[in-house]
């Protein structure tokens, strides 16, 4: 990484460098490296094997996410659980991890997501355990997201996870304009 100190304003990038950013009074460049301190190995591993969820323990640095352990909850009668599998990042996000989204998401990230029912609630009949779906939820940015089932629909099958979980919008503030943001493919059953 090429940094140097620029206390007097005057200190030019190199010519190839067009994006940077300061901090603590030094230039940096961007690069895009695989992090190796992040977390020591053995912890990288827990995390994997226990729920965990997307936290941040300081808004207004992107560094200051992480992830933290998480209890799962059973899912309410018209819910169902997802082991999530891609979750849709929204600018939304950005902006309530920088500390400047004026909403009410607070340390929730990600409304949309795809990946497979893993638990269903005792009124759901529309959605089985093991089927792969897309949702609208809050709080996506985990390892398992409980939704309405009427904000979850089957996933399909010419779609990757990762293109699924793109696909929706999030809209929360009432179901009529919550499900016009289910794709057209919804089952009618669902919508």
């Amino acid at each position: 990484m090429w940094t140097r100190t620029c206390w007097s304003g005057n200190c030019a990038p190199p010519a190839d460098e067009n994006r940077l950013a300061y901090r603590g009074g030094q230039r940096h460049v961007q690069r895009l490296v695989r992090s190796l301190t992040a977390a020591p190995p053995e912890d990288r591993k827990e995390i994997a094997r226990a729920p965990f969820e997307l936290d941040i323990a300081e808004r207004g640095l992107l560094d200051r996410l992480e992830l933290r352990p998480m209890e799962r909850r059973a899912p309410l009668a018209d819910e169902v659980e997802i082991e999530v599998s891609a979750a849709g990042l929204n600018f939304r996000d950005v902006l309530n991890a920088l500390g400047v989204y004026e909403g009410t998401s607070g340390n929730r990230f990600g409304a949309e997501c795809a990946g497979r029912v893993s638990a269903a609630g005792s009124a759901v009949r529309s959605l089985q355990v093991g089927q792969e779906v897309i949702a609208l939820s809050t709080g996506t940015f985990k390892s398992h997201a409980c939704a309405p089932a009427a904000y979850v629909v089957p996933k399909l099958a010419a779609l990757t996870t990762a293109e699924a979980a793109a696909l929706l919008v999030p809209v929360h503030d009432g179901a009529p304009r919550a499900r016009r943001a289910l794709p057209a493919f919804a089952p009618a059953s669902v919508c």
